[in-house]
């Protein structure tokens, strides 16, 4: 047990062993380039891990996918680049020239997420020279102007009547040609989907995590004034007064009572909202609960003839 430890003179002090100093080879050596598409792979396959540990969000994922997968990718073939190594500091000068057709918010999104791989990956791994900053001047975005916010404004009433209008009558309505079911469910969902996004403002990452048991439908009523002059007619024909019908509303126009002359029914949604940015819920409500409701009904419907939904988005690109 102990026969390898070498004996000492009498009164002497042990020799300590020599710590190692300098850097070991095999940390000093630089780690030779990966090929690009390479280490794309490789990086988004642990983020899909991260994706399965609840740590990343789907969609995340898919849009870190779409600009490494698509545009840093192609980018890359048009400076002649294919390994990591021979990235260079000059390597990004034409990314925005390359981009020109996106808006200049998307390719500062792109260039987050390009900067992003960069940070925790390719550095990290030492597949790209040290020696080259990660910084503003390698991966540059584009400076946004107040006038840039205002280029893709609201939707009009105008033009959203035009777009509901064709949605709802046109490419919901008519897909003659298409055996598969899977392609009206679908069509409904959007249509519905953009009637939500329309009138509560959601980003889309929020709406796509929408559940029925975050929505709450109400109905607040509202005098119909046709409705009520008939019901009022009938009453004083039966020789009954009526009295206070202004006061049949509250200030925002909604009736007081189920038993309200005139009454007629105005669904209100109420839907809880979590922001995809801060994780922090908001009520919001909107004229929406009559859409809703159709779509509950015709999903409830659709389940009962076909059993469980389909998963994958069908819109009907292909008819069979």
């Amino acid at each position: 047990m102990y026969g390898s430890c070498r004996e000492s003179l009498p009164g002497s002090t042990p020799e300590r062993p020599q710590r190692a100093t300098g850097t070991p080879a095999l940390l000093n050596r630089k780690r030779k380039g990966q090929g690009v598409a390479e280490a794309v792979d490789e990086y988004l396959k642990f983020e899909q891990k991260r994706v399965d540990a609840q740590e990343l969000s789907l969609l995340t994922l898919k849009d870190r996918r779409q600009v490494l997968t698509r545009h840093l990718l192609d980018y890359l073939k048009t400076q002649k680049v294919n390994s990591t190594a021979h990235i260079s500091e000059n390597t990004f000068y034409e990314y925005g020239v390359f981009r020109h057709k996106a808006s200049k918010l998307t390719r500062n999104k792109e260039i987050t997420i390009i900067k992003g791989f960069f940070d925790n990956h390719l550095r990290k791994y030492k597949l790209i020279n040290p020696d080259i900053p990660i910084n503003k001047d390698l991966l540059r975005k584009t400076r946004i102007k107040s006038s840039d916010l205002d280029a893709n404004p609201a939707i009009n009433t105008e033009d959203w009547r035009v777009i509901n209008k064709y949605i709802r009558h046109q490419w919901v309505k008519k897909v003659d040609g298409y055996s598969r079911p899977s392609v009206i469910y679908w069509r409904h969902i959007f249509w519905t989907f953009t009637v939500v996004a329309k009138n509560t403002g959601c980003r889309p990452k929020e709406l796509l995590a929408l559940r029925w048991k975050d929505v709450e439908i109400v109905d607040v009523g509202r005098i119909s004034k046709s409705k009520e002059k008939m019901e009022i007619e009938a009453y004083e024909a039966e020789g009954i007064e009526v009295l206070d019908v202004e006061e049949q509303t509250n200030y925002q126009g909604w009736s007081q009572g189920e038993n309200t002359i005139g009454r007629v029914e105005r669904l209100i949604a109420y839907v809880l909202i979590k922001n995809s940015k801060t994780g922090e819920q908001r009520e919001i409500p909107a004229n929406i609960g009559n859409a809703l409701r159709r779509f509950n009904s015709y999903q409830k419907k659709w389940l009962e003839e076909h059993g469980d939904p389909p998963q994958q988005p069908d819109f009907g690109q292909s008819k069979q």
